[in-house]
């Protein structure tokens, strides 16, 4: 914007005493960015040589300008976009390593109730035999009863 209106000024200077097209700041401003946009209506021209050289050079520095303010912006949005894709990558990367850390810790568990069910089913093996040994006891002591 700056340029158009740098452009608008000097051009402005340049006609307005001599170009009854540009009588006002904002028919010079209307001019600049019609030109420097290169859509160029051909509404308004200027008929000095002052104003010529203000037009041309403008416009020759707004060739070089646009463009490079343009890569500016455009490796502005490039860098934004790898800072993201490298903040999702520690996210995700971290999210790993906590979901790591969450499997160790269920095998852990799981090995330690494996462990503990496979106690639990040789004591259940022990009570079972000592309640058979005790049946067996019962029904051999009932059976001497009966025979006496």
């Amino acid at each position: 914007f700056t340029l158009v209106f740098i452009t608008a000024g000097l051009v402005y200077e340049a006609e307005h005493r001599v170009n009854p097209q540009f009588q006002d700041f904002f028919s010079a401003l209307y001019f600049s960015l019609v030109a420097l946009s290169t859509v160029g209506f051909g509404d308004f021209a200027p008929v000095t040589a002052a104003g010529r050289t203000a037009t041309c050079v403008s416009i020759i520095v707004g060739l070089c300008i646009i463009p490079y303010q343009a890569s500016l912006v455009a490796s502005a949005i490039a860098e934004e976009q790898r800072r993201n894709d490298d903040a999702e990558g520690r996210i995700r990367q971290d999210n790993a390593e906590a979901l790591l850390t969450q499997l160790e810790r269920s095998r852990a568990q799981l090995a330690w109730d494996a462990a503990r069910i496979a106690e639990l089913e040789d004591l259940e093996r022990e009570e079972r035999s000592r309640i058979a040994a005790l049946e067996e006891e019962a029904r051999a002591s009932a059976d001497e009863r009966r025979q006496s």
